[in-house]
């Protein structure tokens, strides 16, 4: 993982080889991409396992094998999504897991590349990642799927109750991130000033944007506002 200014991202070649869904699988249902560890009975390859029940019930079940010593990394897909979206889901479910467990945190990783149920005692969380590719930089939202007991010691607070009007603003934050590569966030107004000088000394993550609610709604208001030829 690399990072500049206002940000951290990943190397395109990074990604992995994501299989296909199993025949077996069907709309309606989800897929588990499981990442074995190094040294498991599996080659450490990433498998694709069929849920083959209701989307609810597959995200409890994913949670439950992100648990699991033996597993490095998982990410959800509906069938028709696996391949063409999943790889950088299942990279971020790596680097949340390794990076977690640096500090100590015991909270599971469990990613997917579009917006999953959310069972009961449950979150889901927007990330904002980018992959360096060979024509430049690719922003795009990695979900994650959070039991409602990691959210204080992830994010050091309850999450706030205004967190829900971030989802409707995803457009207007992956616009800062763009924005903040090219040092024209303060363009936006007092908001895009305050976040740029926070983003002097923290990378424009998940956990900035939530420990700030209220400083990144108003600066998706000023975003809105702002023409795209002062962006």
């Amino acid at each position: 993982m690399k990072g500049w200014h206002g940000e951290r991202w990943f190397l395109h070649r990074e990604i992995p080889t994501v299989p296909a869904a199993p025949a077996t699988a069907r709309p309606g249902t989800r897929v588990l991409i499981l990442e074995p560890r190094e040294g498991s009975a599996a080659d450490g390859s990433p498998l694709a396992v069929s849920a083959r029940m209701p989307s609810r019930r597959a995200e409890n079940m994913a949670l439950f094998a992100a648990e699991d010593p033996r597993v490095k990394a998982v990410a959800l897909a509906p069938p028709e999504a696996v391949a063409p979206r999943t790889g950088p889901a299942l990279l971020f479910s790596r680097h949340l897991r390794a990076i977690r467990g640096a500090h100590g945190l015991a909270v599971p990783a469990v990613t997917s590349a579009l917006p999953p149920e959310r069972p009961v005692l449950t979150v889901r969380i927007a990330h904002l990642v980018t992959v360096a590719a060979a024509d430049g930089p690719q922003d795009t939202v990695v979900w994650e799927l959070m039991p409602t007991n990691c959210v204080l010691p992830w994010l050091g607070h309850p999450l706030p109750n205004q967190a829900r009007f971030l989802e409707d603003g995803l457009p207007q934050l992956i616009e800062a991130k763009r924005m903040a590569r090219r040092n024209r966030l303060m363009n936006t107004g007092p908001a895009g000033l305050r976040v740029s000088r926070l983003l002097h000394l923290r990378y424009l993550g998940a956990r900035v944007i939530l420990r700030n609610v209220d400083l990144f709604l108003d600066l998706i208001a000023e975003i809105e506002r702002l023409p795209p030829s002062r962006r």
